[in-house]
């Protein structure tokens, strides 16, 4: 089957996620063969299924709705065959409840079908969210929803020193400085939560912080990132494992659907393809990464918190596991992670770099219905 994304703009041909994800990743650069044309371009006999872009990632604020304005009378005449369907694409994030008000909102002025609309999330529970956002709609919506694994797909090689994933000096170093190592960019409430709670239990003195608010950061790796995060190979030389605190978190969700928000950025895949981990984040998350094949880390920790969908327990769970982790005996510490550790993080980047991509991008494709 051939397939055409068609664009509203030449400002998506580049970048955006079938470009990125279906020609150009660096591992495999043909996960996915198509055809860009513009709308005002395209060949209305043209058998081929046709995926009509609208990238709410990368357009200026704004610039997708005008768009959608000036070309719905067309886009109408399209979704009216079969081979078309309208794609609004938000792979980096999630669609709180907000967005999707404003993409209904649009669709609506516009005379769209919504049997015909695919919204593209990577939020693994994007159904559930969506139905809960959606029983509180005055009448049901009938968008589609449609879930992708980003970061199987993302060019993780810019994050990583020289750009080489497999990374494996950091494995070496025995009776290491630290215990562990905890990034903190955006100083989110929840990241400011943790970085308080580690120095107010004296764990600080066991680990590498950083946390970059705007009054007295804890700056711990500021001269080294570029535009992509790079972090230093020594952070990861001297400890034994990696806090990672992800993207979405609410011990106080503004709905409910916001609780049923698990991602899972390049902030744990840039962890477990470098050191163990433990994880602030969504529920179900570790499960999602065991289902993709990777390796966690249950000999170091008791991973249940994984199974606790209160997210204020399950942050307590994970203080408590890094409470006990830090005060471990050294050299039973040193001996798992050397003697267990290492092979399960070796085993992540041999999996990560031979990963099936282009049977795990026709499982994103199959969500689609044409018809």
């Amino acid at each position: 089957m051939n397939y055409n994304v068609v664009h509203l703009t030449d400002n998506t041909i580049e970048g955006t996620l079938f470009d990125r994800f279906g020609r150009n990743n660096f591992i495999d650069r043909f996960i996915l063969e198509f055809e860009d044309v513009l709308i005002d371009d395209v060949i209305e006999n043209d058998y081929s299924k046709n995926f009509i872009l609208v990238d709410l990632v990368y357009s200026m604020e704004g610039e997708q709705w005008n768009l959608l304005k000036k070309y719905g009378k067309k886009i109408q005449k399209l979704l009216k065959r079969k081979n078309f369907v309208l794609v609004f694409c938000y792979e980096y994030e999630s669609l709180l409840d907000k967005m999707l008000d404003g993409i209904r909102r649009n669709l609506s002025d516009n005379g769209i079908n919504e049997e015909k609309v695919f919204l593209v999330d990577f939020n693994i529970f994007f159904q559930k969210s969506f139905d809960i956002w959606n029983s509180n709609q005055p009448t049901k919506s009938k968008m589609n929803v449609v879930y992708i694994d980003t970061m199987i797909f993302q060019n993780l090689d810019v994050f990583f020193p020289n750009q080489e994933v497999c990374q494996i000096s950091q494995f070496d170093k025995r009776k290491r400085d630290y215990r562990f190592v905890c990034y903190n960019n955006d100083p989110k409430e929840f990241r400011v939560r943790l970085v308080n709670d580690l120095f107010k239990n004296k764990l600080d003195k066991y680990g590498l912080i950083s946390l970059l608010k705007s009054e007295n950061p804890i700056v711990l790796d500021m001269k080294n990132l570029g535009d992509y995060r790079i972090y230093p190979q020594e952070h990861f030389e001297h400890t034994y494992f990696s806090v990672i605190t992800e993207s979405y978190f609410w011990t106080e969700p503004k709905s409910e659907s916001y609780a049923w928000i698990t991602a899972l950025t390049e902030k744990v895949f840039k962890g477990f393809l470098l050191n163990p981990f433990i994880l602030i984040g969504g529920y179900k998350s570790l499960e999602h990464i065991k289902k993709l094949g990777f390796e966690t880390f249950s000999e170091l920790f008791d991973e249940s918190y994984d199974d606790e969908f209160d997210a204020n327990k399950r942050y307590d769970l994970v203080l408590s596991e890094i409470d006990r982790v830090c005060k471990m005996d050294v050299k039973k510490l040193d001996d798992v992670y050397h003697n267990v550790l290492v092979e399960k993080v070796k085993y992540n980047q041999n999996i990560y770099m031979n990963y099936d991509r282009r049977k795990h991008f026709r499982k994103f494709l199959e969500q689609f219905k044409w018809n």
